[in-house]
């Protein structure tokens, strides 16, 4: 079952800006390993914040989709596993308790960031993805991204906001 990887109208968020960075987000939107080498190495639940010119910022979720062609067991994953259909799904909001990674840039690097990662075909290409735009545990602005997305999530959703769970934070 193939999904749609347009972003809903329901979700997409109204502006140019917007559109922009969902446009070039769609590309890593549902593609298999195949076509996007670089879904292998993400983990299960991403953050990005986008920095505006104005000041203000945009959140998104990048979730990794692990394909299984059954799930009715506990035991025997790897039988069942089909790690070449893994894919992306990209939400314009921020969904999950434990962000694995976050990623972290201005809106004129989106594109960039992008083509990055789709021709990111090794497991050092994506490092370097990571190190320009990722936002490592030991960085000093990691408090402060961090804290960014609360603060995203108190303005545009506060019945849903918390306080996010870094005990799975990769070791990046």
């Amino acid at each position: 079952m193939r999904r749609n990887p347009k972003i809903t109208r329901g979700e997409r968020r109204a502006g140019k800006t917007a559109r922009r960075i969902e446009t070039a987000l769609l590309k890593l939107a549902d593609r298999p390993k195949k076509d996007f080498a670089a879904v292998q190495w993400f983990p299960e639940v991403s953050f990005l914040r986008i920095d505006l010119p104005d000041g203000g910022d945009l959140a998104y979720t990048l979730l990794r989709n692990r394909r299984h062609s059954n799930v009715a067991f506990i035991l025997g994953e790897a039988l069942r596993y089909q790690v070449e259909l893994d894919s992306l799904t990209v939400s314009p909001r921020l969904i999950g308790s434990y962000p694995n990674l976050m990623f972290r840039m201005p809106l004129a690097d989106v594109e960039r960031f992008v083509e990055a990662l789709r021709t990111s075909e090794s497991e050092d290409d994506f490092k370097n993805v990571f190190r320009q735009w990722g936002v490592r545990r030991m960085s000093a602005k990691f408090w402060e991204t961090l804290h960014g997305f609360s603060d995203f999530m108190r303005r545009h959703a506060p019945q849903e906001a918390g306080i996010y769970d870094i005990n799975r934070y990769g070791r990046w």
